[in-house]
């Protein structure tokens, strides 16, 4: 089977180029499309969650983490999926750890 028998599809072709140009998640884009998704403001989103709208501000800017409570409280107020909110928050963090150099560690 050669390159020319593989038939071309558009469609599909489009879908895979838009995944590879698509920004990589962050909390703070999840959220907001949770937003958007449920047609409700930053005003709206912080009453229901009981928070100010400079904190939820300050989450949506990514100057802030959201805490295991804090992504508990957002996927019952967004249609958000919990877990993986705080898994996702778990990776930024990760990501943004020192990296320590333990070779000359003794094991």
């Amino acid at each position: 089977m050669t390159d020319d028998d593989i038939p071309y599809e558009p469609e599909l072709m489009e879908e895979v180029a838009d995944q590879r140009l698509r920004k990589p998640e962050t909390v703070a884009s999840v959220i907001r499309a949770g937003m958007d998704r449920k047609g409700i403001n930053v005003a709206e989103t912080a009453r229901r969650l009981g928070m100010n709208r400079v904190n939820l501000y300050t989450i949506l800017r990514s100057k802030r983490p959201v805490s295991l409570a804090m992504c508990v409280k957002f996927g019952e107020v967004l249609p958000i999926n919990a877990y993986g909110l705080a898994r996702l928050q778990f990776e930024q963090d990760w990501a943004t750890l020192p990296r320590v150099d333990l070779s000359n560690v003794i094991s």
